[in-house]
């Protein structure tokens, strides 16, 4: 349906050179925002009839090796089904010139009243761009849990102007790399996501503190869960992920592996 190329910088990689999940979600979320804005129905187009774009989830499954440092990623996103007050996006991430995928998945879309924060008619929205829905249903969608968790540690997060966006909460992509800034450098120099789940439940801001409790599975050490929640208790926000260990892999020398 639409498409972007966004080439990986030094702040989209990891200590290992790799394409981190946060960028995932950059591209992603630049190339639906550049769709919508090229159709006069963006975020600050909105903004003006007194609507917002929020995100509710983001699914992202790694499907082969990374997109590196220097590489030149394509996204390409589809509308897979339009109900009356959600949009369901599908995307995948290629390297550009190669054509090969190497992460997919999908994110959940409303539109909301600013002011009573209820949903919008998001049909009548995409209309004025003329998208098609896919037609594939979504019905009953589960978020992943661990099954057998034990809590591993909590960090405490102070908002800062740096995680906010433009709707002047705390940006989806700031949980991401809250999470993801709990896990330790010796796991993450060894080990690579397959998969990550974003569930967002409730804006947070300015001034807040949040809990940012890090659980892991009993039986595989490889699975964790980030349960974010604000000085209150209510819950903020919950990130799943999977991992796979790849010391051979990932202990490869980079001057092999870089395109240049």
């Amino acid at each position: 349906m639409y498409s972007g190329i966004y080439p990986v910088t030094a702040a989209d990689m990891d200590v290992n050179y790799r394409m981190t999940p946060a960028a995932a979600l950059l591209y992603f979320q630049d190339c639906y925002a550049s769709y919508l804005a090229h159709n006069q129905i963006s975020a600050f187009d909105l903004v003006k009839e007194g609507k917002i774009w929020v995100i509710t989830d983001f699914d992202l499954h790694f499907i082969g090796e990374r997109a590196m440092w220097l590489d030149v990623v394509k996204v390409r996103i589809t509308l897979s089904e339009i109900t009356s007050c959600r949009a369901y996006i599908a995307y995948e991430l290629a390297i550009a010139d190669t054509g090969r995928v190497f992460a997919k998945g999908e994110s959940t879309w409303v539109v909301l009243d600013i002011e009573s924060r209820r949903p919008c008619n998001i049909v009548e929205i995409l209309d004025r761009a003329g998208a098609q829905s896919a037609g594939i249903r979504h019905r009953g969608k589960n978020n992943p849990v661990l099954e057998d968790k034990e809590l591993f540690k909590t960090v405490k997060h102070e908002v800062n102007p740096s995680d906010l966006d433009f709707n002047g909460h705390v940006c989806n992509r700031s949980y991401m790399r809250m999470a993801i800034a709990t896990v330790d450098l010796d796991f993450v120099r060894i080990s690579n996501p397959v998969h990550v789940h974003i569930r967002f439940v409730k804006e947070s801001f300015l001034g807040q503190t949040l809990d940012v409790m890090v659980y892991r599975d009993r039986n595989d050490a490889n699975q964790l869960f980030h349960d974010i929640r604000n000085q209150d208790g209510e819950l903020i926000c919950t990130v799943y992920s999977r991992w796979k260990t790849d010391r051979e892999g990932l202990s490869r020398d980079v001057c092999d592996l870089i395109r240049r």
